[in-house]
C-alpha cells in the first residue's frame, strides 16, 4: 500500500527466468497500469494482464511459445 509499503498481492505471471539470475524473479520491466489492469512482461517472455485491486489473472500470452520468439540474453 502507498500509506505504509505493504505488498497488496502477488500473483506469478510465469515460471522463473531459469538462465538468467535469480533476482530476475518478476517483471523484466515497469509494469503499466491502464482501465483497472495491470501488464506486465517476464523476464522469460510472458505478457500478463491482472486485475489491479486482486491481482487476479485476466490472460496471459507467451511470446516463446505462443509466436515462437525467444528470449534475448544481454
Amino acid at each position: 500500500a502507498e500509506a505504509d509499503g505493504k505488498e497488496k498481492w502477488f500473483t506469478p505471471i510465469a515460471d522463473a527466468a531459469g538462465k538468467l539470475a535469480k533476482e530476475t524473479n518478476g517483471p523484466a520491466s515497469t509494469p503499466t497500469f491502464h482501465n483497472g489492469k495491470v501488464f506486465a512482461v517476464s523476464a522469460n517472455g510472458t505478457l500478463a494482464a491482472l486485475d489491479a485491486k486482486t491481482g487476479k489473472l485476466a490472460w496471459s500470452k507467451s511470446y516463446t511459445k505462443d509466436f515462437g520468439g525467444s528470449v534475448p540474453t544481454w
